[in-house]
């Protein structure tokens, strides 16, 4: 089976590092993979061998940012040129299934052009349906024949966007995790905390985001630090750009009393060096499709304390790899972390099973393999 991918907007997000990672680790045998890729997006050395790209319109390196009604004029302009480059890599490649991800600009182009072409068209979608994709988008995506959902959350989310249950089915994401699985290292990061290594540390690691429960982690902290005054939170992330929230967030640091014991370690780069020097885990985000970031804080050795929303439940197991509490409880939230504190065994026993579980369940060709099954029992090639 060959398929054609296609990745015609930005570079940074992470539906486009499980696509790599997919082609990456499928059997070549069973299934042959081919990139067309938005021109001046960063390549690392292994995809410039089966990525071709083109101006799609879509190229973000300029400086100054081009503005939203600049870029749309960028893409309308390109759009002749880019159905003509896709007919010719069509011809040339001979693909079996176009691939995209739910990206509008994708969604649009596949669509278009498995229409043209008849080629079957999978969108792989990594993010909860709904009215903020745009009409436009769920219109094809109820006509889409054959959808992957990265979980059950976002598969149920469609579902109740119309699409049908013959359509979709889920395949999650998987991570190569390995760089995770290091040997631990307190005192590089209680130094960096100016912290004793007797401290407990809580670790946050997310984008300073609305969406990602930081007021609720922030007073389940302060209601745990007045327990256990040795307790330390470091968070790990920058505020979304062109948003006060990160300041906000500040503010409120402030205002809970627990400056002295919180740390804001900005973007972290290293992210596994990180892990290895923290005790728990902690991220109440709600509405997440499959936050990947569980999965490298659970390949570390960290119990997880996160609470029931999205896809968080499909990653951690409630009292097997991390500690679970309903959304907006947080004296539940506060209560879990003492109970991690407080049994340093209970956590490194979850630890060691949510370690299990990233490795196991999550691997690369495991997914892989699943995967290339659903292609062909999708498009009934045997």
């Amino acid at each position: 089976m060959r398929v054609l991918f296609l990745h015609a907007s930005r570079e940074h997000t992470s539906e486009y590092a499980v696509h790599r990672l997919l082609a990456d680790n499928v059997d070549p045998a069973r299934v042959t993979c081919s990139f067309v890729q938005q021109k001046k997006l960063t390549l690392p050395p292994k995809s410039q061998e089966d990525t071709i790209t083109w101006d799609f319109g879509r190229d973000m390196s300029l400086d100054p940012k081009p503005s939203k009604i600049r870029r749309a004029t960028m893409m309308l302009r390109a759009l002749p040129g880019s159905f003509g480059f896709l007919r010719r890599r069509v011809i040339e490649f001979q693909p079996d299934v176009l691939y995209s991800s739910q990206q509008l600009y994708e969604v649009y182009l596949g669509w278009l052009t498995s229409r043209l072409y008849h080629i079957p068209h999978i969108i792989h979608i990594s993010y909860p349906v709904g009215p903020w994709l745009g009409s436009g988008i769920l219109c094809i995506l109820r006509m889409t024949p054959n959808l992957i959902a990265c979980s059950e959350y976002v598969r149920q989310s469609a579902l109740e966007q119309g699409v049908q249950t013959r359509q979709i089915e889920t395949l999650l994401h998987g991570a190569d995790l390995h760089e995770y699985a290091i040997p631990k290292d307190r005192e590089w990061l209680h130094n960096l905390l100016g912290c004793p290594e007797i401290c407990p540390i809580v670790l946050t690691a997310a984008r300073i985001d609305p969406y990602k429960g930081y007021p609720e982690l922030l007073k389940a902290f302060a209601i745990a630090h007045q327990q256990a005054p040795e307790l330390r939170l470091a968070i790990c992330g920058t505020g979304t750009t062109g948003t006060d929230y990160e300041v906000k967030i500040k503010q409120m640091v402030i205002e809970l009393g627990i400056s002295e014991s919180t740390t804001f370690l900005g973007f972290q780069p290293d992210l596994p060096r990180v892990f290895s020097g923290v005790d728990i885990f902690c991220l109440p985000t709600q509405f997440d499709a499959l936050p990947l970031v569980f999965l490298g804080a659970m390949a570390a050795g960290l119990p997880v304390v996160a609470i029931r929303s999205g896809g968080v439940v499909e990653m951690v197991v409630d009292g097997e790899t991390g500690l679970l509490a309903d959304p907006g409880d947080v004296n539940c939230l506060a209560e879990h972390l003492l109970t991690l504190v407080r049994e340093p065994d209970l956590a490194t026993k979850m630890g060691e099973a949510g370690r299990l579980r990233a490795m196991r369940d999550f691997e690369p060709g495991h997914i892989a393999e699943q995967w290339a099954n659903i292609l062909y029992r999708r498009l009934n090639i045997r």
